[in-house]
């Protein structure tokens, strides 16, 4: 009998599809799965890579500037690692079987799980027709369905087009910027490569921007004036709204300390004061269901964390619908099966409640909700199963509660609240002064049923006897002090709501659309690219959001002034998914859109090998050395310098403890009478993770006994008379990871020095405090190997362990090292002698 191959392209969803189209034989425990029509087997997500250039071109293994660009005639895959390489031959032999009569892909619904499948089929050895599953929900029911609608393989050709696409020009892009931007920065002595890439370094320049904005931020003082007003009945608080605040500032803000001491006299005065109100209802429209982005901006943790849950609720729970979508739609195909989801969802005393006020008042918005215009490849993320007692650990439960209130939420009506909004203004001779209260309080459940919201909800203020006016009096003021402070870092959810709108910045209308609708990344790879920018070292994840390292700012620093502004702004991402949706509508030919990336990567790589660094940071002088107004400081590529031939000889660092020394910065320490800036937050350089200590930074010169004792530069200019020292200032958190816990002291150690113990690693309490060094200091996991608790006792009083083995080495190898108590608290390896 006849049979079609299908691939999934994970194994779990390859069981989904046995046990859907059983009964069905487990062959060679799980490698395939045989049923009477089909043998279906699986690849475990990408099998297959683009090779590494020396695979075209053996030059190309050497990292020469004389080599860019590199431009492949053609395109070659390579399985990716040994389990690839195992899970290819499997797929090979059952394609090979005589009675397969064609393959069906049942990878994921999606320009990537159309390229996985596309790159594995010419492995297969086999010229066989195909077909395409595409599904978006994993209950039976929806697998029996799309079986039996299978399409033909080559409705997707366009798909799979743009999909190839994409690979191959983020390679040519990658690899070649890469490759120069490597050899270009190396005397900027940072770890591993300068990568770059067409999503990432978008991103990256978004966070680059924000952490530039807040190094320059100057804290200016300000006040605020709450009163309390007696109204007869009651009492209530209100912020003093100034006449004329500044540009860009809240009105409640006074910075001017004279203007501050003359409100304060009037209020003193006690002349007549009237409040007057409005009142009103507004309504509130319920949301749609999540897609994927939503959620991740919803749930409080990081963005990798949230789809990592949603994934496993969907493919190993089978409890909710495909997550990696961009579309808070559902398909109206569905809306037949709505009283029987309502009946499921019913059977659980969480939702029940809810689910009976939809029966009561019936369910509504329902073509907002179900709306096939609307629709991308996949519908909103919506329940599709109700979990057994236990099957949830704690955050799977949470996240599958917030996705079954909000998709019940999007069908009830809108909330209706009371607002308030009361100007209590106090009649000066020649001046009012205005008080502002606003009171919101929930005054119709509706959807906000759903979120557990009772009427009542908020908060409000007691009804003047005459809105229209009534005379109150100034029953007390304060007046508190405090100081502005820079705009806040992003956190997960605030930077994948910023890739996801970046078209909003996009001057180009029909870029700005395609961005809009598209933005930077999918919501499938959002995560990953964050994740990815903090493993290379640009970023940084901490309690107070997302921040670009040193490294970043150098590089986003390099990038726009030489240029290469493509690579920086989202307008190349938005350019390429323009002509993507060109090719995979087949509007455009796949050879003619790479052609044109081709000629782009040439001319990208023109920029980033022909540029100056002298001719780059040419600019306007930031000063004079303190003292010598003859010698005239510059920025340069690497810092802050007089000419060769001065008469002070003058050389600053631009990267001083893990922070990028700003051109402002340098002023200021130049031109302030104290040579001093901060305290400003340092980082360890390498120390990705830690949330850095608070230090002044102190510009000062050498004496004469110190100078001479320098060691001779390199060049034959003399070294620096300056110096830019760090004063620590304390300030710092008590422990480095949001995530991290002290279980307490681990041991002493002779001289006395505490180490204490956390679920990360083992430090000294001092370090933990924000000592910017450690004494003693040892990761609970090195090179992927655990370090025992009795390994980790003969490290701090011995100085050294045993031989240990297991540990692996950045390219996959394992190894044999003793771990080493190093001078400066931190560990390394003892190799054994080589024989």
């Amino acid at each position: 009998m006849s049979k079609w191959l299908v691939i999934a392209e994970k194994p779990s969803v390859a069981l989904d599809y046995a046990k859907a189209m059983g009964p069905f034989e487990n062959h060679d425990s799980g490698s395939y799965y045989e049923t009477s029509n089909y043998l279906i087997s699986y690849a475990v997500g990408h099998l297959l890579e683009l090779v590494e250039p020396e695979s075209y071109n053996p030059d190309w293994k050497r990292w020469s500037l004389g080599l860019l660009p590199m431009l492949p005639e053609e395109f070659k895959y390579r399985p990716r690692d040994k389990k690839a390489q195992t899970r290819l031959k499997v797929l090979k032999k059952l394609a090979k079987r005589k009675d397969v009569v064609g393959v069906v892909n049942g990878c994921d619904a999606g320009r990537e799980g159309e390229h996985i499948f596309r790159t594995i089929f010419p492995q297969l050895g086999r010229d066989l027709p195909t077909q395409r599953i595409w599904l978006s929900s994993m209950t039976t029911n929806a697998i029996k369905g799309a079986f039996k609608n299978l399409r033909a393989g080559s409705d997707y050709d366009g798909l799979a087009d743009a999909a190839s696409c994409r690979a191959e020009a983020d390679w040519l892009i990658g690899m070649n910027a890469t490759r120069a931007l490597t050899r270009r920065l190396k005397s900027f002595n940072y770890q591993g490569a300068w990568s770059v890439g067409r999503v990432q370094t978008p991103t990256l320049a978004m966070v680059a921007l924000r952490e530039i904005e807040i190094m320059a931020h100057r804290p200016k003082t300000f006040w605020e004036i709450r009163g309390l007003f007696d109204a007869g009945d009651h009492q209530y608080e209100s912020l003093l709204h100034v006449n004329g605040p500044e540009e860009g500032s809240k009105p409640t803000r006074i910075f001017d300390a004279k203007k501050l001491a003359h409100i304060q006299g009037l209020l003193a005065q006690n002349y007549p004061t009237e409040a007057t109100e409005t009142r009103k209802k507004s309504r509130e429209r319920a949301p749609l269901p999540y897609d994927l982005t939503s959620l991740q901006k919803s749930t409080g943790m990081t963005a990798k964390s949230t789809q990592d849950i949603a994934q496993a609720l969907y493919e190993r729970h089978k409890v909710t619908s495909y997550p990696r979508t961009d579309s808070r739609h559902l398909p109206q195909d569905h809306l037949p099966m709505l009283d029987e989801k309502l009946g499921m969802l019913k059977q659980s005393k969480m939702f029940a409640p809810v689910v009976e006020l939809i029966e009561k008042e019936g369910a509504q918005n329902l073509e907002r909700v179900y709306d096939d215009k609307k629709l991308t490849d996949h519908h909103a993320i919506v329940p599709v199963a109700i979990p057994s007692p236990g099957q949830l650990n704690e955050r799977e439960l949470r996240v599958y509660s917030m996705i079954v209130r909000q998709y019940l939420a999007s069908m009830m009506p809108v909330a209706i609240w009371s607002t308030v909004q009361r100007h209590t203004r106090v009649n000066a001779p020649d001046e009012i002064l205005t008080f502002l209260s606003k009171g919101r309080m929930l005054a119709e459940r509706g959807w906000q049923a759903a979120m557990g919201k009772e009427v009542g909800h908020g908060s409000t203020l007691k009804e003047l006897s005459s809105p229209e006016g009534q005379a109150v009096t100034l029953a007390s003021s304060e007046t508190t002090e405090g100081e502005t402070k820079p705009r806040a870092r992003f956190t997960d959810a605030t930077l994948v709501s910023r890739m996801e709108n970046c078209g909003k910045e996009v001057d180009d209308e029909e870029l700005s659309a395609v961005l809009k609708d598209r933005g930077l990344g999918t919501p499938a790879t959002r995560a990953d690219t964050i994740e990815r920018l903090i493993g290379r070292g640009y970023l940084a994840r901490g309690k107070q959001g997302v921040r670009a390292t040193a490294k970043a700012l150098r590089l986003i620093e390099v990038l726009d002034l030489a240029g290469v502004i493509r690579l920086t702004s989202a307008e190349l991402t938005g350019d390429m998914e323009r002509k993507l949706r060109a090719v995979e509508s087949q509007s455009l030919e796949r050879q003619s859109y790479m052609g044109e990336v081709r000629a782009n990567t040439v001319a990208m790589i023109e920029s980033l090998v022909g540029f100056d660094f002298e001719e780059l940071f040419k600019a306007d002088p930031i000063g004079h050395v303190p003292g010598f107004p003859d010698a005239v400081v510059s920025e340069t590529a690497w810092g802050y310098s007089t000419p060769e031939g001065s008469e002070e000889v003058f050389f600053v660092w631009k990267d001083i403890g893990g922070r990028m020394l700003s051109r402002a910065d340098m002023k200021d320490l130049l031109e302030k009478e104290s040579r001093q800036i901060g305290p400003v937050t340092l980082y360890p350089r390498m120390a990705v993770k830690s949330p850095g200590y608070q230090a002044n930074l102190n510009l000062e010169r050498l004496d004469d006994e110190a100078y001479e004792k320098l060691s001779p530069t390199k060049s034959k200019r003399p070294p620096s008379r300056w110096r830019v020292q760090i004063e620590n200032v304390g300030g710092s958190n008590d422990i480095q990871d949001e995530d991290e816990k002290s279980l307490g002291t681990f041991v002493t150690l002779p001289d006395g020095l505490e180490v204490i113990e956390t679920n990360l690693r083992y430090a000294d309490e001092e370090f933990l405090k924000g000592a910017p060094k450690p004494k003693a200091l040892l990761p609970k996991l090195v090179c992927d190997r655990e370090i025992t608790p009795e390994e980790a006792k003969a490290y701090f009083m011995e100085g050294e362990t045993e031989l240990l083995g297991g540990f692996k080495s950045k390219k996959g190898r394992f190894f044999k090292a003793k771990l080493i108590l190093k001078p400066n608290g931190r560990h390394g390896f003892e190799f054994a002698p080589r024989r």
